[in-house]
């Protein structure tokens, strides 16, 4: 019974190699997408909404859909792409600000920069909408993405605290940087598991015969 523990095991753990082994491979198109064809598609606006959104979302479209060919070409060069998209943004959100009749300024929320959005005859009864930026937190900025929760200032009466990024103190980072060297070598231990396993079932094997 016992010599068939470490063949069990081992058996377990080349299962899944022998799994993907079996699978039949998935045929690859030689086609190439065409950029033009899914930006099209990407950037459209949808005909189901409302005018009012019509008329915020098509600028804002074609804006994002000018700049696609640009942001392909730096492809991960994210410190690029940012200076990029913060290009000139600050008077861009003063235009903004001015033709939507509403007010900003900058802040800081347990240590993260945000932008106070105040809209003309805001709310004052306690509501707040709070925009977060996803983008990968890569992408872009309180600067960047002001278009997004100034439109939503304007469209609600509400204040809006926008464009939230992240900024992960030294202790975070030094954190994910254990986490990463625990699973990593984690990883590094499989394959001496496996010959170790390995061995002891060939031992097995010996002393059986």
């Amino acid at each position: 019974m016992n010599a068939k523990i470490p063949a069990l095991l081992l058996g377990g753990l080349m299962l899944p190699a022998v799994a993907l082994a079996q699978t039949a491979p998935v045929p690859v198109s030689a086609a190439k997408p065409d950029p033009a064809a899914s930006d099209a598609l990407r950037f459209s606006v949808p005909k189901a909404i409302s005018p009012e959104a019509k008329a915020i979302l098509t600028p804002a479209m074609a804006g994002a859909k000018a700049l696609a060919p640009t942001k392909r070409a730096m492809a991960l060069d994210f410190p690029k792409l940012r200076a990029t998209s913060e290009a000139g943004a600050e008077g861009r959100m003063a235009v903004l600000a001015t033709k939507l009749g509403l007010t900003y300024s900058a802040d800081t929320i347990a240590g993260v920069p945000v932008l106070r959005l105040l809209p003309r005859d805001a709310a004052a009864d306690g509501r707040v909408l709070v925009y977060v930026h996803g983008g990968g937190w890569i992408g872009g900025s309180v600067k960047s993405t002001f278009a997004s929760p100034a439109n939503f200032a304007a469209a609600t009466g509400l204040p809006v605290i926008g464009s939230i990024s992240e900024r992960v103190s030294r202790a975070e980072a030094e954190f994910r940087k254990r986490k990463l060297r625990m699973f990593a070598g984690a990883a590094a231990a499989l394959p001496v598991a496996f010959v170790g396993l390995l061995g002891v079932e060939m031992l097995m094997r010996g002393l059986a015969a």
